[in-house]
């Protein structure tokens, strides 16, 4: 029987799940997944010791996040062949990574890893080691994100993430206060998803005086995502680290003109096509997004979450 490990999930991690659950014909374990962490970390560890008891040697189990205490656990409690989806590379594996089961040395040694990049397969072949992998791309839905033709605001940007410290916001504001002075009609959008609120960039909005020049839409339906996506003229994603990057080909597939930060798993998820800076400097953000506005080709990803699915289909076997 094959099996997929599930979380209820509402980001990107989810995202993935929820892609992979409609395309994949794997019977699905879920296990309950809670924002308070310490809740979340006993969900999983009874769901993983429950779950461990059902498997069988001849099972295979396909999990979607590397940094996930049922990932570190699952090939210490059972038999069955374990495939894992590895795009989030951190040398600290959660708040316990000093326990001496959680490491990405012996996770590798006993996985089949599926990274989402070359980059990061190299990253772990030259640290761990790692002998037992594949690289599989994940992708967007083409029925989904697409280019509707709408009409595009002028000058305008479109950012989506979190407002984590590696999704780089600071700087992008900063960044962007430097295109208003010479586009003052310019818009950024900022729509991002469950974790922080317009408070936590209120003050430095207010500092950089470019409070008309923000829309700020929070967590938005599927639906009012791809809408956004089709009326910016160009999408701007500075991370400092980035596994893969969903929102960049998510971008790419509805139209919008790239400005990403010059990361080697970026250039490899846009097959090199956009335009790159260097997210630790503002000046140089700015000067991306001001060269994306005056650009005018407009790049296309040819990943799509079917090819993805098939291509783990070969693997996962």
């Amino acid at each position: 029987m094959n099996y997929l490990i599930t979380q209820t999930r509402t980001d990107a991690i989810g995202f993935v799940q929820d892609n992979l659950r409609q395309r994949l014909d794997y019977k699905e374990l879920p296990i309950k997944w809670f924002k308070f962490m310490p809740l979340s970390y006993l969900s999983e560890l009874i769901y993983t010791l429950v779950y461990s008891f059902k498997l069988k040697k001849e099972d295979v189990l396909l999990s979607c996040n590397s940094k996930s205490i049922h990932t570190h656990l699952f090939p210490l409690l059972t038999k069955a062949k374990i495939y894992q989806i590895h795009y989030h590379f951190d040398e600290k594996v959660l708040g316990l990574h000093k326990l001496p089961f959680f490491s990405y040395s012996k996770l590798f040694s006993k996985v089949h890893t599926i990274f989402t990049n070359t980059y990061m397969k190299d990253l772990a072949v030259k640290k761990y080691g790692c002998n037992n992998w594949s690289v599989v791309y994940l992708g967007v839905d083409n029925d989904v994100f697409k280019d509707k033709e709408l009409d595009r605001y002028k000058n305008s940007f479109l950012y989506v993430g979190s407002f984590g410290q590696r999704k780089n916001i600071d700087r992008m504001l900063k960044a962007f206060s430097k295109v208003v002075e010479v586009y003052p009609d310019a818009i950024l959008t900022i729509c991002n998803g469950s974790y922080g609120s317009y408070a936590m960039i209120k003050d430095l909005v207010n500092a950089l005086e470019i409070e008309g020049n923000i829309s700020y839409l929070g967590e938005v339906s599927m639906e009012r995502l791809v809408d956004e996506y089709n009326v910016a003229e160009n999408f701007v994603f500075p991370t400092l680290v980035e596994g893969f990057g969903l929102p960049l080909v998510e971008a790419q597939a509805c139209g919008c003109k790239v400005v990403t930060s010059n990361l080697p798993v970026h250039r490899e998820v846009t097959n090199n096509t956009e335009t790159y800076v260097d997210p630790n400097n503002d000046e140089d953000i700015a000067r991306g997004m001001l060269d994306c506005l005056e650009r005018y080709n407009v790049n296309k990803t040819v990943l799509n979450w079917d090819k993805t699915a098939e291509e783990l289909k070969e693997i996962v076997r």
